[in-house]
């Protein structure tokens, strides 16, 4: 938990490098950010969503899994809603196996590495992302509103304003990017024990952070 933690503040800089103060945000970016939600219903054949379903609902109770087939009509719906708020390049797939940490050797405090799937939306969407796998549900619900709040107030530090009640919420919405990228990931992935442990845990851990924010009422 202490290590996950830690890479919250690089999340923050990236935002604040790349928000179009530096340089123009790339226009290919904008269209990546909409082509994972997109494929979430619309892989080759529709088998995006039966695919996962077919290996992974044995780890999902039933309101994880109403969850995913009813979010199922309502991507669109939801990438229009996620997409309000401060923009900046996002990561798409920010979580612990993507990052490197400092060692007693020296290095960086942390970096970013699988920068395969970036896009240009809310920042706060690989915030939620991140605290969505990262975290063990207790853990999560136990400082997830004291870490969104602090991300506001370093934000606000850079002249980025945004009312916390409205970060919240975007927050809570974002919780869907978790589960996009685990639906979509899973089935263009190589199927092997490692892999189905990564997609079981991000399954079970993000539907379950959609569930408790109630994402489906915001969209």
């Amino acid at each position: 938990m202490i290590l996950a933690l830690q890479a919250l503040p690089l999340l923050l800089l990236i935002g604040l490098l790349f928000s179009g103060r530096v340089a123009p945000v790339p226009a290919v970016l904008t269209a990546l950010a909409a082509a994972i939600p997109a494929a979430f219903v619309s892989l080759p054949g529709g088998i995006a969503l039966p695919g996962f379903l077919a290996t992974y609902s044995t780890y999902l109770d039933d309101d994880q899994q109403r969850l995913v087939t009813e979010f199922a009509s309502r991507v669109v719906e939801w990438a229009e809603t996620a997409g309000s708020g401060p923009l900046t390049v996002t990561h798409g797939d920010y979580r612990l196996d993507n990052l490197m940490f400092a060692s007693p050797a020296g290095g960086y405090p942390v970096a970013a590495v699988d920068w395969q799937s970036p896009g240009h939306g809310p920042g706060i969407n690989d915030v939620s992302y991140f605290l969505g796998a990262g975290l063990l549900p207790e853990q999560r619900r136990a400082v997830e509103r004291d870490l969104v709040r602090e991300y506001a107030e370093a934000l606000r530090a850079y002249d980025v304003t945004i009312d916390d009640d409205e970060l919240w919420r975007l927050y809570a919405c974002g919780a869907y990017a978790g589960v996009i990228m685990t639906v979509v990931a899973s089935q263009i992935v190589a199927t092997t024990d490692r892999s189905e442990a990564l997609f079981e845990a991000m399954g079970t851990r993000h539907t379950r952070h959609a569930l408790d924010l109630d994402a489906a009422s915001l969209i």
